[in-house]
């Protein structure tokens, strides 16, 4: 990319194995060893069974002062992961034998923290109906280059909040904006001030008016403008600017202008590959809402009854897009089920733990009762 920055990580499909050395080691290439830990800082933490623990870190962030060097390839004792990582299980985890973070198997790790901190420091209950109910108003901002904290994270969270409380509820009081090319919280070659920091110039601009304008008028954010400075000093003036759309949204360049502008692109649902749910490692998706089709009133007189089959490609979004009809049983028919489906909810497929847009055949059932 022109400008260094990906729009949407999870759509770049980058294999560490195109890094491998094929003559001897040279700073040009990995070894076999390093694309192994490569890919395993990529891919996150697996339990014994070999299933996702958490998230894992994706390509795009890891250069920069504020990158992976900073976070996660200084060395053990260097880097702030493993500095944070000795600091919490040195100060707040007991244990009867010293904690050595170089041999302890993950999940042994994992169920000292929970067992002891995770009531002071886990912030992933998904039932904020009490929260909604009262009228609140939630905004989460995470950046896309984030080395701390694995951005996909708060994906995960706010997807186990929609299905806590239901298809599209989180929308009516909670937002998601992933910053393309930011870093943790801020920094990195991404547009990372739209107010988090210092004020911004509107609701439009800064995150925090944002909020103000959606509690006290009603009216919701669903992107914001984000700008990078010249040398990330506002008195140098701007050097680009992008809107963050709300997600499952992600900015899409409209095809012409200036790509520093903002006003060239667009929030659309992004357009990664399509998987099949016969594809490795793809879990399919599964309905979490699904109406009942209307029997036309033609159909019920003609007496007809059957299967229509449709074909759909089931987004990141949990929603059907590109419905259509594989086998027609009656034309009205047809358009009901095709209507129906599109109300549908899912729970989306996902490969490695990512969501993931995922082909279906669907099989939408007319009987007369």
């Amino acid at each position: 990319m022109k400008d260094g920055v990906l729009n949407d990580p999870p759509a770049c499909h980058f294999d560490p194995k195109t890094l491998l050395c094929k003559e001897g080691d040279t700073d040009n290439c990995l070894t076999a060893p390093q694309v192994a830990a490569l890919k395993k800082i990529y891919d996150g933490p697996v339990d014994a069974k070999g299933k996702q623990m958490f998230p894992g870190f994706l390509p795009g962030g890891e250069e920069g002062e504020g990158g992976w060097a900073a976070w996660i390839d200084g060395g053990p004792g260097k880097d702030l992961q493993s500095v944070f990582a000795h600091g919490f299980f040195t100060n707040m985890i007991s244990s009867k034998e010293p904690i050595d973070l170089k041999s302890i198997n993950v999940e042994t790790a994992v169920k000292l923290a929970d067992d002891q901190q995770a009531q002071t420091f886990n912030a992933t209950d998904p039932n904020l109906k009490p929260f909604a109910a009262r009228g609140g108003k939630l905004i989460i901002y995470h950046g896309w280059s984030d080395a701390a904290l694995p951005p996909q994270g708060s994906i995960k969270y706010y997807n186990s909040v929609e299905e806590a409380m239901g298809p599209g509820k989180p929308e009516v009081f909670m937002r998601l904006f992933m910053a393309p090319g930011m870093q943790h919280c801020g920094g990195g070659p991404g547009p990372n001030s739209f107010g988090q920091f210092a004020p911004g110039a509107d609701a439009d601009h800064d995150i925090n008016q944002a909020l103000e304008r959606w509690v006290e008028k009603g009216i919701a954010p669903d992107k914001l403008i984000a700008t990078k400075f010249v040398d990330d000093k506002p008195e140098k003036g701007v050097a680009m600017t992008r809107p963050l759309c709300g997600y499952p949204q992600a900015a899409t360049y409209k095809g012409t202008g200036d790509t520093n502008d903002a006003a060239n692109f667009e929030c659309t649902h992004d357009a990664e590959i399509v998987y099949t749910a016969k594809d490795p490692g793809v879990k399919p998706p599964r309905a979490l809402h699904a109406p009942e089709p209307k029997y036309s009133k033609t159909a019920k007189e003609l007496g007809i009854q059957g299967v229509v089959t449709l074909s759909a490609v089931i987004g990141p979004d949990g929603k059907a897009h590109d419905v259509q009809v594989v086998n027609s049983l009656e034309p009205s028919l047809d358009a009901n089920a095709i209507a129906a489906v599109k109300t549908w909810k899912f729970a989306p497929g996902s490969k490695d733990g990512r969501p993931v847009a995922v082909f279906l055949r669907l099989e939408i059932d007319f009987k007369l009762r």
